[in-house]
């Protein structure tokens, strides 16, 4: 067997700048007989290195193998890396250690990489700039104080006496920041600017800013004679300030600019600079403009000949008619009055006699109106109101209420018709709807019914009805919802004012459940008589949600109450207060019912998951746990974690166990009889392969140095009295004891000195029906359907294994989500 060792290995560093500094590591090493202590032989040898980051076991994190190293003197030297490259992640910021294979032999121990080798480091985090040191751009940032002192025969900024970060490149960038994550420079000053960059080039920028996370966009500050310049588009979020331009630009140079001598602003349009203000260089322009103040706000006064005081001419805007009637939009002229009484959003007025004249005058073409009047308020408003005749060559369409008093109208198919003299009909045979009402008010109604008749009677202040012809035929709806858009969206809202009723109520009809929203004393409540189990739906309330791949629920209950009081839900049966189903399809952790309590900001109270109390006659169970099907049940199943002390179950009580329990360890643990207050006692159970009873006492040998004791009565029903053993301690000066039992192991006799006494203890393996039916053997394979998995421990940390070794590890964790 070959044998070497390890004695001499010296890492040192390649000697470069830092601004190219390989990954390379070079090593000496000394290689003897690790039994004469003699040098290796002259020769090649095969050496392999490799490096690892635990200084026992583990994988390594990179390898390089030399196929035939120099060895003279039982010395050899080689570089490190230069094989292999080391990687990306192997950067020499934490301990490493070096294995070496030896001609087929690896050298133990390994050995740890000393200071050296982590200066590689700084060729990665550290920049020697100047002389000066700063952060690499792979942190958030680095800090360097200002007033440097900076070498004899540098350039300082001209313009400043120190700076915190100087950078001067007589052909290259003078400070130049990347970064993938952040921005590539930022500059922070108290007192000064807090980024400047001078050039002296007339080909490039004071500074120059570039995003490529997607276009790439570029920006210059002080560049080919402008302050700010970019060949994409500027964003300005607040105004632009524009001055010191006393002529206009040539046509090209520019979109827009502002003369500070005639205050105007211009905008070029293609061709020549249109001016925005107004002046002889342009037309008048305020479009968009909103003007306000007192008296008259625009006065327009033709003083004869065919032109108009105002002349509107506006493009369709508006191909669907939306927002045309509530905002005003796509309208040539908009009249709006939001002042006190008698105000008018446009008021006509025509002081004269001739004929086919008016104040206002509206003519149509097409598919439009010669007039439009709408209104948006309270009180006596009037989308339209005219004091005189009124004269309509076309059709009428009143939207608002009827203004024709009991009097029939009439228009083409659709009449609104008096109905005993106080109710008005309105029909419409061909409509989708027979009365449509348009609401545009911020608040109100579209459509309002109020009832004030007294004394006895039902009275509805809306009251819908539907019904269909075959019965059975089509959906009905005698009131029917919807509520879109909103920030709070109500398809039905009922409210009583806080009397007695119903806020909405309704029922299946005669002798069906009944249910109502908004009550005196419950949100929702529903009562009647259905027949079925429960199992299939029938309930007087019926919950069923679709969603899938979801933890939503079909009923969700809050009772947003103060601590310590109020119940999320509240059931009551005969049968099962609550009952919980799952029908699980997979084999992952589900739960009939469960139970769970989490403190908020560290509240310390004791908390119960699943809390049961009986009462009453009879057996009672405030917890009942029942477990059937194939492999391995659990009645009841507890697990505790976290805690300085936990217990999978407590019993305050007594506790019953009918069959066999299988523990770790046991004890029994009181109150320390000496000291009650502060101490405790435990003392641990004694164990045995066997199912041992134990019996005890002391004889007293008479004249002839015999003594008899009897057995209990069941001993023999109880053990296995044939294989009992008998251990006998004389009382006092030792002497010779002895026994025997009787023929049917009912008693035994203990022979001594006469007059003496001796203890005896009796050893017996039970042997009852019910220890042979529960018995378990003492040892055990796992996975032969006793509940042990294979490969799987029961204490995992007590023999080294990590806890996803557990037997119960798996389970524990298939109940987390």
């Amino acid at each position: 067997m070959k044998r070497f060792a390890f004695v001499i290995a010296v890492l040192f560093l390649a000697g470069l700048a830092f601004s190219d500094v390989p990954h390379l590591i070079s090593y000496q090493g000394l290689i003897v007989d690790d039994i004469t202590g003699d040098p290796v032989p002259d020769g090649g040898y095969p050496i392999t290195f490799r490096l690892f980051d635990v200084e026992t076991g583990g994988s390594e994190i990179w390898s390089e193998s030399y196929p035939s190293v120099t060895v003279t003197g039982g010395l050899y030297s080689v570089m490190l890396g230069s094989m292999t490259a080391f990687p990306f992640s192997v950067d020499f910021s934490e301990r490493y250690w070096l294995e070496v294979v030896f001609d087929g032999t690896t050298l133990s121990p390994r050995y740890e990489l000393g200071a050296s080798p982590y200066a590689l480091n700084i060729s990665d985090s550290v920049y020697n700039i100047a002389g000066y040191v700063f952060g690499d751009g792979y942190t958030e940032g680095c800090l360097a104080q200002s007033g440097l002192s900076l070498p004899s025969g540098e350039i300082v900024s001209p313009t400043r006496d120190a700076t915190a970060v100087y950078g001067f490149g007589d052909f290259d960038v003078g400070v130049y920041g990347y970064s993938d994550l952040w921005e590539g420079v930022i500059g922070y000053s108290t007192g000064d600017d807090g980024v400047q960059g001078v050039s002296t080039s007339g080909s490039y920028a004071g500074v120059h800013g570039m995003n490529t996370s997607g276009t790439t966009v570029e920006g210059y500050l002080g560049f080919n004679g402008y302050g700010i310049y970019t060949p994409h588009n500027a964003y300005i979020s607040e105004y632009l300030q524009l001055g010191g331009i006393t002529s206009a630009p040539s046509p090209g140079e520019g979109k827009i600019y502002y003369n500070s001598t005639d205050k105007t602003a211009y905008l070029f349009d293609g061709s020549v600079w249109q001016n925005l203000v107004g002046g002889s260089a342009g037309p008048h322009n305020h479009w968009g403009e909103t003007w306000s103040g007192t008296g008259s706000g625009l006065t327009l006064e033709s003083t004869g000949g065919t032109g108009h005081g105002l002349s509107v001419d506006i493009e369709p805007q508006s191909t669907d008619g939306s927002m045309w009637l509530i905002s005003a939009s796509y309208n040539a002229v908009v009249g709006l009055s939001t002042g006190s009484e008698y105000s008018a959003g446009v008021y006509g007025y025509c002081n004269g006699m001739a004929n086919n004249s008016g104040g206002v005058v509206g003519a149509f073409s097409s598919v439009t109106w010669g007039g439009l009047g709408y209104v948006d308020g309270s009180g006596s408003v009037w989308g339209g109101y005219f004091s005189g005749d009124v004269n309509i060559d076309g059709d009428l369409t009143v939207t608002g209420s009827y203004p024709g008093g009991i009097s029939l109208w009439n228009d083409g198919g659709t009449y609104i018709e008096p109905v005993n003299n106080t109710n008005v009909s309105i029909n419409d045979a061909g409509a989708t709807f027979d009365l449509q009402v348009n609401g545009t008010s911020s608040t109100g109604a579209s459509i309002y019914g109020f009832h004030t008749a007294s004394g006895a009677g039902e009275r509805y202040g809306v009251l819908g009805s539907c019904g269909s012809l075959p019965a059975g035929s089509g959906t009905n709806y005698g009131v029917k919802g919807s509520a879109t858009g909103g920030t709070i969206n109500y398809a039905v809202y009922g409210d009583v004012g806080g009397n007695p009723g119903y806020g909405v109520y309704g029922t299946g009809g005669a002798g069906k459940p009944f249910g109502y929203l908004g009550g005196q004393d419950y949100g929702v409540y529903g009562e009647g008589s259905v027949l079925g189990a429960a199992s299939t739906g029938h309930s007087i309330g019926y919950f069923k949600n679709t969603v899938t791949s979801s933890d939503a629920a079909g009923v969700y209950a809050e009772c947003a109450n103060t601590d310590y009081y109020g119940y999320g839900g509240y059931f009551k049966g005969g049968y099962y207060g609550v009952k919980g189903e799952v029908a699980p399809t997979g084999d992952l952790a589900y739960y009939g019912v469960e139970g769970y309590v989490h403190s908020v900001g560290g509240a310390a109270g004791d908390n119960y998951g699943v809390y049961g109390i009986a009462s009453g006659s009879g057996m009672k169970y405030g917890v009942y746990g029942v477990a059937s099907g194939l492999g391995t049940n659990h009645g009841v199943y507890g697990d505790a974690m976290g805690g300085t002390t936990n217990w999978a179950g407590y019993f305050n009580g007594n506790v019953n166990i009918t069959g066999s329990i299988s523990k770790g360890s046991g004890s029994f643990l009181i109150d320390h009889p000496d000291d009650p207050l502060n101490k405790t006692l435990r003392h641990n159970f004694v164990e045995s392969p066997e199912n041992l009873c134990l019996y005890r006492g002391k004889a007293k040998l008479d004249a002839n140095g015999e003594g008899i004791v009897e057995m209990p009565s069941y001993f023999k029903s109880l053990t296995e009295e044939d294989e009992a053993s008998i251990n006998l301690t004389p009382v006092g000066k030792p002497f010779p004891t002895g026994c025997d039992w009787n023929d049917d192991f009912t008693a035994f006799t203990v022979y001594g000195e006469p007059g003496r006494e001796v203890y005896y203890i009796v050893l017996a393996d039970r042997d009852d029906p019910v220890m042979r039916e529960l018995y378990r053997p003492v040892e055990e394979t796992k996975g032969e359907n006793n509940g042990w998995e294979k490969g799987k421990l029961l204490y995992p940390e007590a023999y080294g294994y990590p806890e996803e070794m557990g037997v119960d590890y798996s389970r524990n964790h298939k109940q987390e989500k």
